[in-house]
């Protein structure tokens, strides 16, 4: 049968066909007709099968379009509803392409009448009669429909007519009018609107409307085609109305690009995630806040680079306290996503040698089994023949190459020492804490076996997205939550991770109030460091083997930032440590996300403050070197300490007057002027070490003198330039530290 068609069809066009073979034709073609009729008339069409090659358009929580990804069926779309196009438009369309849309079933017998004897009378095609559901059919069946034109024509004569059967006339005008080929490989006219003239459909004139039906007709965007059709429509459409001669712009380039910015590392990331978004996606990633964290890392990577860092990553969450729900609120994965050697390589995402970051994880496990509290005494000494599975011998040893002696398991893990870490692997067991990691999702494609107890320090590795989520846990209670990435135009919520419980309540909040804790924290850090904040913070620092990798990873009451610094080549830095060269980004992003807000920690229902000794971890006595330590009804309270301590002899005690919380030596503000300047006040935080009563007063560049003789935290109004803090007692300076406001 199709043997007898295709002879007929290539024969030379200057023969007359005859009437047998007129006769034959029409017979198959009946025949094929009637087969394919039945076949497509009770195969039913799918779910939603006129959007379902709607392209995924992916919007910042600002509304701002992000970037526009090609739909199934090649190019990008943006489906509206057909009550979002103004009717003058749908009457322009169907006067160019179909006027009697409203009273065919599917196609129209006149205009097919026609064009038949018009290409027989002429033995070529010179008439078309595609109605506006023959096109959509063509459209929906693009790579299915058959080559031939005769016989793609009776296909889609018979898909129309189905299309008719189970859809309504506005059904297929919206699947229409949305999945159009376009100019610039767009389809529908919403998404063609906002590219060729930069407005949306409602806003456009009626030119416009015109010149936007034109290029529904070809993908020529050469300007006398488009004036000659333009014409000949608008002399159909409105008739007794002039041409508009100004505005008129028939040269079309495109108006809207993706922007360059810092969203495209999420973006490749979401996509590579392949969630099974359609359609209208609203992240809930803010471009704004990516944009500054952006301009954060650019300025502070000026400092870093002297010591061969060049990059860096971070990872904001936001916390929805009301139901211990997480967002994602910024993902930046380089300093320039644009950078022609590496800026593609997403670093949040990258597995990286995770140093000390996992030893919080190690210690709440020492806790919840209890195997160790807060208050329990390590030893930090050295110890040798340390066996790994496979026979070997590792001596240990800490950063600083000097061992402290006893200490509580809350000073070790705030001051990061390596060799109590090793002996608390040791307790809990290796292959415990392996389970625990992946458990956490802290590792996933890397199998952690064989790395023994360097586990401890993070031989594993990890990466930024995944460590700064399981972080978020600390905040919330011990329970790991999905973290929100958006929703669709149903209002569909998509995640990130899955719903795991890592350990109890108790223990989450001990970590919480370890990893704020600031005074311990200066034995290792020095009096003045990058953790430090006018507000509470819960953080820790890593850095991994040969200063290949540094990190910061904290919380606050409402955000978890993570940091990551490093080459992503995997190349060497010269000795930048996780406090130093990722705590500066943070100390910046997690003041940028605060504000002006003061957040505290909440202390939940049944904790008891009691005085403890640093030396022997039991209740203090008054000539004990002494912390605060919290405890719940079910541990266990120690006993009064026994010993007669030299206070002065211990070397953690800080012997400073006063000391300059906010700013850090060498703090850079950004300042956003697109804010009010009182919105962007600085932080000014003084704490006094000492409850002698003494006047001091401090003094910042091009401002008086400010006298206290208590804490003080002020906030000040300052433009941009460099500034120098001095702190007195009386007369007497005590310090000074410049910073910069930029």
């Amino acid at each position: 049968m199709f043997r007898i068609i295709n002879q007929i069809l290539d024969e030379k066009r200057n023969l007359r066909i005859s009437i047998l073979q007129f006769k034959k034709l029409l017979i198959c073609l009946a025949l094929i007709a009637q087969f394919s009729f039945l076949v497509y008339l009770f195969f039913p069409f799918p779910e939603n099968f006129l959007i379902s090659k709607s392209s995924l358009e992916v919007y910042s929580e600002e509304k701002i379009l992000l970037k526009s990804f090609e739909s199934q069926n090649g190019g990008y779309n943006e489906w509206l509803k057909i009550e979002q196009f103004p009717a003058d438009l749908l009457e322009i369309i169907i006067q160019s392409e179909d006027k009697r849309f409203r009273y065919h079933f599917g196609f129209d017998l006149f205009a097919v009448s026609r064009a038949f004897f018009q290409n027989i009378k002429n033995l070529k095609i010179t008439s078309g009669a595609s109605t506006i559901t023959q096109q959509l059919a063509r459209i929906l069946y693009s790579k299915e429909l058959p080559k031939n034109k005769f016989l793609k024509k009776i296909f889609e004569i018979i898909i129309s007519i189905k299309l008719e059967i189970h859809f309504s006339k506005k059904e297929i005008l919206e699947a229409y009018s949305n999945l159009i080929p376009m100019p610039y490989e767009m389809n529908g006219l919403g998404n063609s609107s906002k590219v060729l003239f930069g407005k949306n459909l409602a806003m456009l004139t009626d030119a416009e409307k015109i010149q936007l039906v034109v290029l529904m007709r070809g993908s020529s965007t050469k300007r006398e085609i488009i004036v000659k059709r333009f014409m000949n429509l608008w002399g159909r459409v409105f008739p007794n109305q002039t041409i508009p001669s100004n505005n008129l712009n028939f040269s079309f380039n495109p108006i809207i690009k993706n922007p360059k910015d810092s969203s495209h590392h999420f973006l490749d990331w979401l996509k590579k995630e392949n969630l099974g978004i359609n359609g209208k996606f609203n992240s809930s990633i803010s471009i704004n806040l990516n944009r500054d964290i952006e301009n954060i890392i650019n300025q502070e990577l000026r400092y870093i680079e002297k010591f061969k860092g060049t990059n860096a990553s971070v990872i904001v969450l936001k916390l929805l306290n009301k139901d211990n729900k997480l967002e994602l609120k910024a993902m930046v994965g380089s300093k320039n996503y644009f950078d022609s050697v590496s800026g593609q390589v997403n670093g949040s995402t990258s597995n990286r040698g995770a140093g000390s970051t996992l030893k919080p994880f190690l210690y709440a496990l020492g806790f919840e089994e209890r195997i160790i509290s807060p208050n329990t005494i390590i030893e930090d000494s050295e110890f040798t023949n340390l066996g790994t599975e496979y026979g070997e011998t590792y001596i240990p040893r800490n950063n600083d190459f000097s061992f402290w002696g006893k200490m509580t398991a809350r000073e070790a893990l705030v001051n990061s020492r390596n060799i109590p870490a090793f002996k608390l692997i040791d307790k809990i067991g290796v292959l415990n804490f392996q389970e625990f990691l992946i458990k956490s999702n802290i590792m996933t494609k890397f199998d952690p076996s064989g790395y023994g107890s360097g586990l401890a320090l993070g031989v594993g590795g990890t990466n930024l997205l995944n460590l700064t989520h399981a972080y978020s846990a600390f905040a919330t209670k011990g329970k790991l939550h999905p973290i929100i990435l958006g929703n669709d135009s149903s209002m569909k919520q998509y995640y990130f991770g899955k719903e795991v419980t890592l350990f109890s309540e108790e223990t989450a909040y001990k970590m919480t109030n370890i990893l704020s804790e600031r005074e311990m924290r200066r034995r290792a850090f020095g009096k003045k460091n990058f953790l430090d904040f006018p507000f509470d913070v819960a953080s820790k620092t890593g850095t991994s083997k040969d200063s290949r990798d540094a990190w910061t990873i904290g919380f606050s009451k409402n955000f978890v930032v993570g940091v990551w610094v490093g080459n992503l080549d995997g190349s060497k830095m010269e000795e930048v440590s996780g406090g130093w060269g990722a705590g500066r980004i943070f100390h910046e992003v997690m003041r940028l996300v605060t504000g002006r807000d003061k957040p505290k920690f909440e202390i939940p229902n049944g904790v008891e403050f009691l005085p403890i000794c640093r030396i022997s971890g039991k209740r203090a006595n008054e000539n004990c070197p002494k912390y605060q330590e919290i405890f719940f009804k079910k541990d266990l309270i120690p006993k009064t300490c026994a010993n007669s301590h030299n206070i002065n002899e211990f070397k953690g005690i800080s012997s400073e007057k006063a000391e300059i919380i906010s700013p850090v030596s060498g703090e850079v503000f950004i300042l956003n002027p697109t804010l009010p300047l009182y919105d962007q006040r600085i932080p000014i935080q003084i704490n006094l070490n000492t409850n002698e009563s003494r006047m001091y007063q401090y003094k910042i560049t091009g401002m008086n003198s400010i006298r206290f003789s208590k804490n003080i935290t002020d906030f000040i109004k300052l433009n941009a330039g460099k500034y120098d803090l001095k702190l007195y007692e009386g007369k007497v300076l005590l310090k000074e530290i410049e910073f910069f406001v930029k």
